[in-house]
């Protein structure tokens, strides 16, 4: 009896909850809960990014992120961007009503090639429309850069266009 008291006093049982044990369980599991929080964190941050600044507007960023920019260059890439967003958040109300049409076309008895011709042709010059405002965009950021900003734009474009296709190579969504 003497011996189990004196253990006590000195902190220590024997089981399987043992001082040293918990101890040990606690601190992996506060590591644990860091860990799964600053991962949200990252995440919920890159998703917040998306969302404001859209995927075109990170993608600037991400190429001009080790430029050292004037202030004037900053502000009018800062323009570029918001133009961007704005012009890509104006076609999301058309993109619902083009599937919303599309939904309604297939249900309906009888599909009709015609009406399905017109949907492609309509959204055929939806692109070309985006497609020339995106060029003029493109245009537009290339001439905010200097010679040695394009050459650093180009290099940092290659690095992450290789480090996309090596994330799509080595995808295996069966892991």
């Amino acid at each position: 009896m003497e011996t189990q008291m004196t253990q006590k006093n000195n902190g220590t049982k024997k089981g399987i909850f043992s001082t040293a044990k918990r101890k040990i369980l606690f601190s992996l599991l506060a590591f644990l809960i860091l860990t799964v929080s600053f991962a949200g964190i990252s995440f919920a941050k890159k998703i917040h990014d998306l969302k404001k600044e859209g995927p075109i507007g990170i993608l600037i960023d991400k190429v001009t992120e080790d430029m050292k920019l004037t202030n004037d260059q900053k502000a009018r890439i800062s323009a570029l961007k918001t133009d961007i967003k704005e012009k890509m958040e104006s076609k999301k109300p058309v993109r619902k009503e083009k599937f919303d049409k599309f939904i309604s076309e297939f249900t309906k008895d009888n599909l009709d090639k015609a009406s399905l011709e017109n949907m492609f042709q309509q959204n055929q010059a939806e692109r070309n429309e985006m497609k020339d405002y995106v060029e003029s965009k493109i245009v537009e950021f290339h001439n905010i850069l200097t010679p040695e900003q394009r050459k650093q734009a180009a290099d940092k474009m290659t690095s992450l266009r290789e480090k996309i296709v090596d994330r799509i190579e080595h995808f295996n969504p069966e892991k």
